[in-house]
């Protein structure tokens, strides 16, 4: 189960052009920055990357308004996991279940997931924010993530496994979040 104290987040390359024409971007944009904000709710850690900017451009603005302040540390791995700079991130964390989104599900996201769940990480895939420029590579990458051991979830599911009671202000601004 996800819990505030052993779960972080993890949002994975939004940016530029490819964030604007991946399949159901609008959808996925507006999730992640749902992820975000639900998140800071319960004062967890968050990891954000930019994969080369300088080729793919910066994070999309909604997503990066929404980081504030949060490092976008760039990487030029595939997986963030065989960046030393983010390896040293995720440990200095220490957390244990990475809630995961971002782009291109079928590389970035698929070979991150990958690397976590190999070095014991619990990974928590977040199916409606993640995408590909296809659908069908999104459907692919989905599937081997969780015969790998991903845990599907979706944005609504995993924020009110975070609080799991209907009690209290932190309920009410989660509710007015995901309306």
């Amino acid at each position: 189960m996800l819990t505030p104290e052993t779960a972080m987040l993890h949002v994975i390359d939004v940016q530029g052009r490819l964030a604007e024409i991946v399949a159901d971007s609008e959808d996925i944009r507006r999730n992640i920055v749902r992820l975000i904000e639900g998140t800071r709710l319960f004062s967890m850690p968050l990891l954000a990357t930019e994969q080369v900017p300088e080729k793919l451009g910066a994070t999309v603005p909604e997503v990066k308004a929404a980081l504030g302040e949060a490092d976008l540390p760039t990487k030029e791995t595939f997986s963030c996991w065989q960046d030393d700079g983010m390896r040293e991130a995720f440990a200095a964390a220490g957390r244990k279940q990475i809630l995961v989104c971002g782009i291109e599900c079928h590389v970035c996201v698929y070979q991150t997931v990958r690397d976590l769940i190999t070095a014991d990480y619990e990974v928590h895939l977040v199916v409606d924010a993640v995408s590909s420029r296809s659908p069908q590579n999104k459907e692919i990458a989905v599937r081997r993530m969780e015969r790998m051991g991903a845990h599907l979830t979706t944005t609504e599911m995993a924020l009110f496994e975070l609080k799991f009671d209907c009690t209290g202000e932190t309920f009410r601004k989660l509710s007015k979040l995901v309306k």
